[in-house]
């Protein structure tokens, strides 16, 4: 028995000691040497072996782990860790006797797996655990639970004859003894960076064993870096088993200092540069940095950004700059503490920078789309076929396959609100529509008739919904598809199924019987997928390298990126776990150790972490952001204060780093790879076209290269960019616009004086949001409303009194709710109670229509009466513009009569105020165009508009206000509201009267007009909306927006993103502040917003137009063309 120990400064110096030491032995046959070493670093250490022996046969690489699989048993039922975490989960689930871990989430089965793990480790068992002698407190229940849970899984192993993989472990010190010839085998450690208790009993039985045992580790002198655990470790197994013992490569020996006979296997720069190596080392974490010299390098440079992705940015350049002058991308490593965290970013800018990479990162398998089909399935079975679930599913690449019919299946359903129980009946109109409703068959197919109550229910129903979804098939296909630009993800996608099926494979095994429901197995099931991942292969020799701190110190590295040095680098772990450090302190002195404490994991990663610093042979990039991705504040991480103060660092500017002082370097930076020199481009000709730059070099510059490239797809992209540059949105479409018809909607022209750009992008162009079937407050308007006009009809039929008042209310309403539009709205649980609301508002509002009726003399004329259509009784109004006539089609809610008056009611689930102002700017026509098309029936006493909003008040709350203007004439006003001459004041059109000398009355209300008001609105109505027409017909779409108490309509524009306005900049708002509007204003037609916005116009000269083509609107084949449906 022979034990040697080599303490090393950083992993990569055990590794390269190691092999050097394996290399000077002679090649011998009989000479066996084996080497253990962690996972990644086994490969490693093979091709280091292989490079200084130029090749190898009596030498053998392992990972405990790997050689576990290559020399044990076949026979061996290995339990996973998603197998193992499930098994925990049922105990959970299932047993009575827990205090502490009751009602616990989804991932505390993963945390109380790795306590189990660690008191396995530690070579503790349940028995120990329950014979531990505690006070009352929480650390005994806790005990208790663990004890109670531990055991318990123990059972189901030994009873299914499984082994754990901590299991596993305790066969390796009997696989040792049975090893070939171990008496005559050297055997190496390599590179660990702490062994647990069951890793110590394998050493030991190694030392026991074979003819010698050479331990090479990382330590030194500096407490603030090394942990010296495992030199501590093997020094202390050697001392128990009474095995002498050699100490060699002391870390004195590296920087010997000017002997010339230093033992540094990084001498000449091999694997790093060496005194700024020493520096770290020394002086990180440790008060030397402040008490020595500064030590002046320029092999390490620091820089600020705002954020990571302006670090990644920022070395992407580096990289590409550097591989235009002459490096390979595998110069270059970028060292994160998590590039899993960061995957995305990564890919994004690497990916936009054409810059190949390998990040080194372990991919979760729950992220899979088949995991994600299986848990939304299931959250479909959980919820009950809710909308959202549903349409996951559907939308799963391994349901339907083609995006086009889910895209057309998704707006569907939010059409018509399809949810819960709606699923699994045909789709309204189902007929119209038969490729959907293949879809929702297919949906359907898959859900049980009664859902299963056990956990092996569950895994035969998610078995089914593979197979009946040809899952393996399109993975196949998928796999295909990939592999050849993509060959990771394709390695990723064929491991995501058998994962999978091993899975619900030990679900069958282990918890078939579980009696569970389906929110329970979700957890379960998403805890295995969630444990279990995959590393991907690179696939590029030539590609940057982006791993964890541990992976970077295990290699060299010429160019080495340390990005993202904020707070929390190096990692600190919290003391979250299921025993805290406290309580494993505690337990310490009962002789019941566990180990690593996280006082001692977070020791060990501040060791990896100033490795890794070290691992560089020509250049270190340091960098640290000023806020985090969420845009919040970031402060640095503590290690840079040593780092600046031992090396004199100051942040550096971005020009000096990047591009050096030449401006030509500088254009380059910024059009450095294809993809992202053509975003560049579009940045820098939008800032020239906004004013916001002046240089153009760079875009030009990009120009004259795609020119020289001849690649005539990416030149006809830049000159669509360029023809922008010096032009706006067209103030008019050229050749104008021509509707299909010589009828013309109110709306439409309100439409078009609100903002004309808008208008035409949602009139002519077509573009409007998506349809929704969701009960929004407009739809409750419209339900009103309808209410209100069956209700007007009824009492036009039959008259209505107040004995069957509510039975005609009621008639009406139930009429409506067993409508299907309607009920669509109603189909959600928890909705009945919206719905009784919502009827209990329209019996509101139908009281206060029925008292505008018994209020006065008006009674229904008509409802919804329609005027210039085919078969209409009245006549369409006829404007007379430039281009030729046009008839004004629409029809109004309501008409009431009463002798020779008639007033005109519009229905309103927005605001109802009448504006003058609003009128007077053509942006309120409506009402006033009304009374002008129904000048036939008389003298017209008010237009009115009805507020119908929801506004859920009691029922018995009568008031319903007319808002509008009344003809001053006492004989209308009594028609109106009789209750005046009572109160002197009217609670239906809100007109006052106030005592006169004598006794007299007179009017007080501005709300009362004579006559000739009226009228000379109406006329002037008329004259705004033939002004309108023209300006639709020259084609104007100028985005010159209306604004009325500082409220401009574009607000909630959607087009605002393209339309470019900008007060005072690209155009005027159109104000009604500051008008003195009277009725003065509307007599002569001279001073109408017609001339006003003519004059405008004028202002855009014609020689402004774009050469685009006329648009012609199709208007008779739209609802609100034909009919006029107001935009409420």
């Amino acid at each position: 028995m022979k034990a040697q120990l080599y303490k090393e400064p950083t992993y990569y110096d055990a590794i390269t000691k190691a092999s050097a030491l394996i290399g000077a032995k002679p090649e011998d046959i009989d000479k066996k040497i084996l080497v253990f070493a962690p996972e990644k670093a086994t490969l490693t250490i093979e091709r280091k072996i292989a490079a200084i022996k130029g090749g190898f046969m009596n030498v053998r690489v392992f990972s405990f782990g790997k050689f576990l699989k290559y020399f044990g048993s076949a026979e061996d039922k290995v339990l996973s860790k998603e197998a193992s975490v499930m098994l925990i989960g049922k105990i959970l689930s299932e047993t009575d006797k827990l205090k502490c871990f009751t009602h616990v989430s989804g991932g505390f089965a993963e945390n109380l797996y790795d306590s189990i793990s660690l008191l396995k480790s530690a070579k503790i068992t349940p028995d120990e655990i329950k014979d531990v002698c505690l006070d009352e407190g929480v650390l005994k229940d806790k005990i208790s639970d663990l004890y109670t849970v531990y055991s318990l899984y123990e059972d189901c192993l030994s009873k299914n004859n499984y082994k754990d993989e901590n299991g596993m472990l305790s066969a390796i010190p009997s696989l040792i003894k049975s090893y070939r010839d171990i008496q005559n085998t050297e055997v190496y450690l390599v590179g660990y960076d702490g062994w647990t208790a069951s890793a110590r009993n394998i050493i030991e039985t190694l030392i026991l064993s074979a003819k010698s045992v050479t331990a090479v580790c990382v330590g030194g002198s500096n407490g603030g870096v090394y942990t010296n655990e495992t030199p501590e470790a093997f020094m202390k197994i050697c001392a128990g088993l009474k095995v002498s013992l050699s100490v060699g490569g002391e870390m004195s020996e590296h920087f010997a200092g000017g002997s010339g006979k230093s033992d540094n296997p990084h001498k000449n720069g091999a694997a790093g540069s060496d005194k700024e190596k020493q520096v770290i080392l020394e002086r990180m974490y440790s008060e030397k940095a402040f008490n020595l010299p500064v030590y002046k390098t320029d092999k390490i440079v620091l820089e600020e950004k705002q954020n990571l992705k302006d670090e990644l940015k920022e070395i992407a350049k580096v990289v590409r700059l550097g591989v235009i002058n002459g490096r390979r991308f595998k110069d270059y490593t970028v060292a994160l503490p998590d590039p899993g965290e960061y995957y995305d970013e990564i890919e994004e800018i690497f990916t936009d920078y054409g810059v190949p990479y390998y990040a080194d990162v372990k991919k979760k398998f729950s992220s899979h789309p088949i995991s994600r089909l299986v848990l939304t399935y299931l959250d479909v079975l959980r919820k009950n076929c809710s909308q959202d679930n549903v349409l996951a599913i559907v939308k799963n690449p391994f349901f339907a396959g083609s995006n086009d019919l889910t895209d057309r299946f998704e707006n569907y359903v939010l059409k018509y609100d399809l949810n819960y129980s709606r699923f699994l009946s045909p789709l309204p109109h189902a007929e119209t529509v038969p490729d959907l409703e293949e879809l929702r068959k297919k949906f359907a197919s898959l859900i049980p008739a009664k859902k299963p109550v056990t956990a092996g229910g569950f895994a035969k129903l998610t078995e089914s919904l593979i197979s009946d979804l040809n899952v393996e098939e399109k993975l196949e296909d998928i796999s295909e598809r990939l592999i050849k630009n993509y060959p990771e993800e394709a390695e990723y996608a064929k491991g995501a199924l058998k994962t999978l099926k091993d899975t619900l494979s030990y679900v069958n095994t282990l918890i078939s019987d579980l009696k569970t429901d389906v929110k329970e197995f979700r957890t379960l099931l998403s805890s295995g997928l969630s444990s279990a991942e995959v590393s991907i292969i690179p696939q590029k020799n030539d590609a940057v390298y982006i791993g964890g701190y541990k992976d970077v110190g295990n290699g060299v590295n010429k160019i080495l990126f340390f990005p993202g040095l904020n707070d929390g680098v190096p990692e600190v772990k919290q003391d979250i776990a299921v025993l805290s450090d406290r309580e494993l302190s505690a337990l310490a002195e009962l002789k019941v150790i566990i180990e690593p404490k996280v006082k001692t994991v977070n020791a060990r990663e501040r060791e990896i972490f100033c490795a890794a610093l070290t691992s560089f042979t020509e250049k270190l990039y340091l960098s640290y952001s000023v806020e985090n991705l969420s845009g919040g504040q970031a402060s640095k991480s503590d290690a840079l204060k040593y780092l600046r103060r031992s090396f004199g660092l100051k942040k550096n500017d971005e020009k000096a780093v990047i591009a050096g002082s030449d401006e030509a370097g500088l254009i380059a930076e910024r059009f450095i790879s294809p993809s992202q020199a053509e975003k560049r481009f579009a940045l820098e000709t939008g800032r020239f076209k906004d004013g916001l730059s002046a240089d153009m070099t760079g875009a030009a510059s990009y120009y004259y290269a795609i020119e020289d490239m001849g690649d005539e797809a990416m030149k006809k992209r830049a000159d669509n960019l360029l023809s922008g540059i010096n032009s706006e949105i067209g103030k008019y479409i050229d050749g104008g616009i021509k509707f299909s018809s010589s009828a013309v909607s109110v709306s439409r022209i309100e439409s078009f004086y609100a903002c004309p750009f808008k208008w035409f992008m949602e009139r002519c162009a077509g573009i409007t949001e998506r349809e929704e079937g969701k009960l929004k407050p407009r739809d409750s308007g419209n339900v009103i409303h309808l209410a209100a006009e069956l209700f007007v009809k009824a009492y036009m039929e039959n008259e209505v009194t107040d004995e069957n008042f509510n039975e005609v209310a009621d008639k009406v309403i139930d009429g409506i709710f067993s409508d299907e539009e309607v009920k669509k709205f109603y189909s959600e649980p928890g909705s009945a109670s919206g719905m009784e609301r919502l009827k209990t508002e329209i019996k509101r509002v139908l009281k206060a229509v029925y008292r505008q009726f018994t209020a006065g003399s008006f009674r229904p004329l008509g409802a919804e009466v329609e005027f210039g259509k085919k078969g209409s009784k009245y006549p369409p109004l006829v404007l007379n513009t430039k281009n030729g006539d046009y008839k004004v089609c629409g029809k109004v809610d309501r008409i009431d009569k009463y002798k020779n008056y008639y007033r005109i009611i519009d229905y309103k689930t927005g605001t109802d105020k009448v504006s003058d102002k609003e009128l007077f700017m053509g942006k309120k026509l409506q009402l006033y165009l009304y009374l002008k098309a129904f000048g036939a029936e008389g003298t017209p006493v008010g237009a009115y508009y009805a507020s119908i909003a929801d506004k859920f008040s009691s029922a018995d709350d009568e008031k319903f206000y007319l808002s509008g203007n009344t003809l001053s004439e006492e004989e209308a006003i009594v028609a109106t509201d009789s209750g005046y001459l009572v109160s002197d004041s009217s609670d239906i059109i809100g007109v006052k009267y106030r005592k006169g000398a004598g006794g007299t009355r007179k009017l007080s209300s501005a709300k009362c007009f004579k006559s000739e008001d009226i009228s000379s609105r109406s006329d002037y109505s008329k004259a705004v909306a033939e002004k309108g027409v023209g300006y639709m017909n020259d084609g104007f779409i100028a985005a010159t927006p209306f604004s009325e108490g500082g409220k401009l309509v574009c607000a909630h524009c959607p087009f605002g993103a393209v339309c470019g306005f900008e007060d005072g900049l690209s155009g005027k708002v159109r104000q009604a502040e500051g008008l003195d509007i009277t009725s003065e204003s509307f007599a002569g037609i001279d001073y109408s917003v017609a001339s006003r916005t003519e004059t405008a116009i004028k202002k855009e000269s014609k020689e402004d137009k774009e050469a685009e083509t006329a648009v012609k609107i199709d208007t008779a084949g739209e609802s609100d063309s034909a009919t006029d449906e107001s935009d409420d």
